[in-house]
């Protein structure tokens, strides 16, 4: 257990013995309740239900502010949007308040189209300003910015400004608000009646009532970043926190309150099925069974700290923390690093970094022998690499970054490619022979005597490089006759008119692809041997498709007992950078990991420090002169 944890226990007893007469001791004082003005509607109607007699007053602060009241003991009740985070819970433990997390439901914005409008699919953040932000107001007015065959005017729907789907909403968009020329709707059936009768339109709704609209309209995935996976609006998704344009909402109450009658009934409440039917009547998903269940056994025996949310950890990142951190490896991590460690700067100016990215063997070599604190590998040290490191008391320890994967697209109408050896894509796009092949009978006598199109993102891309050495097993040159184009929407529109035409990709870039309905392609499986495998998150994630690698950090445990080292790394892993993380070309780690991981990260950062520091070699005795004579 760690130190805090056994002072929030400590803090725990002693808030529940002595706060009842510091806060509220008597059964009719007024229950002080602030935070988020989404919650306080909802936490109003519970109020409302009539299962308690308490005297409630309700003040909307927002989040923030409503969860310092609480944590200085000047509040009863928080309503917030998020779980309650590490500098907080420290101030509510130096101020001996002990909380009870309790779930009153979720609440999602959902973007809503025609369920005939082939071209409305997936919209990223970016594809969500383009249409939503202040400065859409009388430019955006067709399709053609998302999709550049579809003329068909856009037009957009969304309920007040006051209601807790906008708040969302707008909380994604740039600016201040949506754009002024959106119809504003009171009643949500409105818009579902607008967006199920109008090829076009666009609405915004919650996902209770687009739920309920059935087909009459179709829901919109929405992905987590710029570039990032695109995610189906769903209770689980929602719960799970996995869904963008959502909001858990808690309440956390001074546990002293359990000890007056009328406030512990309302909060019993919480825990029980009409409770569960107030949200859903105010337009929140609620709680589920499990959920409410759980919330009765928190109140019924005065459970407190995080129940429902991660617990918190003890470190943080020193405001002043100073040092130098120095990095080799695959240069497949450059983008990430340079972008990670700059912003990182921003913020920690007294932290250096060097970043020196020669490849795995260098990297192996300088990280084993002690030159650098942190190693990017997509593959495993090698058995002779590891002993390297044993030999010179280097403990290496390995943190996710994700999994990057290459993908090949081919017109449709071409079945031959619908799967293809490692050994037959490295024929294909390597410069391997003098005699390169230029109809597809060439590359496998079963193909027809079509002519070749390739279309490739060019030497010295990223994908490129990794389609190559995955297919070939070496690094290769790509042939220099292919049609070469950065883009991969260019490329992919290209492919679909060509007949013997094929390209590659990055997963995260096909997935932008296949949410703007790009028709009349194929996603190529992919044989190493084993068989056709089909790239899929799944086969990434597990490396059952060849043409895929993993990212890690890898960093000395010796580097991990320095402060700046593990605040590098912790805010590797922070939810403010998890943008850049999805946004880097390798994907695997969902939002929803970060907190375990970051549990993760407390366990390596206290093994390193409890770790014996490594042996350091005696010097030589020093050599005394003899007499020559």
């Amino acid at each position: 257990m760690t130190s805090l944890k056994r002072l929030i226990g400590l803090c725990v007893l002693i808030a529940l013995v002595i706060s009842p007469a510091l806060i509220h001791a008597q059964d009719d004082a007024a229950i002080t309740v602030v935070g988020s003005g989404i919650a306080a509607p909802l936490f109003e109607a519970l109020v409302d239900a009539g299962v308690s007699s308490a005297n409630v007053d309700v003040q909307v602060t927002g989040t923030n502010a409503g969860l310092e009241q609480l944590c200085a003991g000047s509040a009863d009740i928080a309503l917030s949007t998020r779980a309650i985070n590490d500098g907080e819970d420290v101030n509510c433990v130096n101020n001996n308040v002990a909380y009870v997390e309790l779930l009153l439901g979720d609440v999602a914005a959902v973007v809503i189209a025609n369920p005939d409008d082939a071209f409305a699919q997936c919209l990223s953040i970016a594809n969500l300003n383009t249409i939503f932000a202040p400065s859409a107001a009388g430019q955006i007015t067709t399709w053609q910015v998302i999709d550049p065959t579809a003329g068909v005017p856009l037009s957009v729907s969304v309920p007040p400004s006051s209601s807790p789907v906008s708040a969302i909403f707008d909380g994604l968009i740039n600016g201040d608000g949506l754009r002024a020329d959106a119809t504003v709707e009171t009643d949500e059936q409105a818009i579902v009646s607008t967006v199920a009768g109008t090829s076009g339109a666009l609405g915004v709704v919650n996902f209770t009532t687009a739920l309920a609209a059935g087909d009459a309209v179709k829901m919109l995935p929405l992905g987590v970043s710029d570039t990032g996976a695109c995610v189906e609006p769903s209770a689980e998704t929602i719960g799970g926190g996995q869904y963008t344009a959502s909001e858990r909402i808690y309440a956390y109450a001074n546990g002293a309150l359990l000890e007056q009658p009328q406030a512990s009934a309302l909060l019993a409440f919480l825990g029980t099925e009409p409770a569960a039917n107030v949200a859903a009547d105010q337009g929140f998903l609620p709680a589920s069974a499990d959920d409410l269940a759980r919330n009765a056994t928190i109140v019924a025996n005065a459970e407190t700290g995080h129940q429902f949310s991660v617990a918190p950890f003890e470190f943080t990142i020193p405001p002043g923390v100073v040092g130098a951190i120095s990095y080799a490896g695959d240069s497949a991590a450059n983008d990430l690093l340079s972008t990670v460690t700059s912003t990182f700067q921003s913020a920690f100016a007294g932290v250096t970094h060097t970043i020196t990215l020669n490849g795995r063997v260098d990297g192996a070599r300088r990280f084993c022998n002690g030159e650098v604190d942190a190693i990017a590998l997509t593959a495993p040290l090698t058995d002779e690499q590891a002993g390297n490191c044993a030999a010179n008391n280097v403990v290496p320890v390995e943190f996710e970054l994700g999994d990057q994967a290459v993908v090949l697209v081919a017109n449709a109408e071409n079945d031959y490619l619908a799967c293809l050896t490692t050994q037959q894509i490295a024929t294909i796009w390597g410069s391997t022979s003098a005699e390169l092949p230029t109809t597809w009978d060439q590359v496998d006598a079963s193909f027809p005597a079509t002519t070749m199109t390739l279309i490739a993102a060019g030497e010295g891309d990223e994908v490129t490089d990794l389609l190559l050495t995955d297919a070939a097993g070496v690094s290769i040159p790509l042939r220099d006759d292919a049609t070469m184009n950065r883009d991969p929407l260019y490329r992919a529109a290209s492919v679909a008119v060509i007949d013997g035409a094929i390209t590659y990709m990055s997963w995260g870039q096909y997935q932008t692809l296949i949410s703007l309905g790009q028709d009349n392609i194929q996603l190529v499986s992919v044989d190493s041997g084993a068989g056709c495998v089909e790239p899929t998150d799944a086969t990434i994630a597990d490396g059952s498709y060849a043409l895929s690698q993993s990212l890690k950090l890898v960093v000395s445990q010796a580097s991990l007992r320095r402060p700046e080292v593990q605040s590098l790394v912790w805010y590797m892993y922070s939810d403010a950078n998890y943008a850049t993380l999805s946004s880097s070309g390798f994907g695997g780690i969902a939002l929803t990991d970060l907190p375990a991981i970051r549990e993760s990260l407390q366990t390596a950062f206290d093994e390193a420090g409890a770790a014996a520091p490594p042996p350091t070699a005696e010097p030589a005795a020093d050599a005394t002169p003899t007499s020559a004579g």
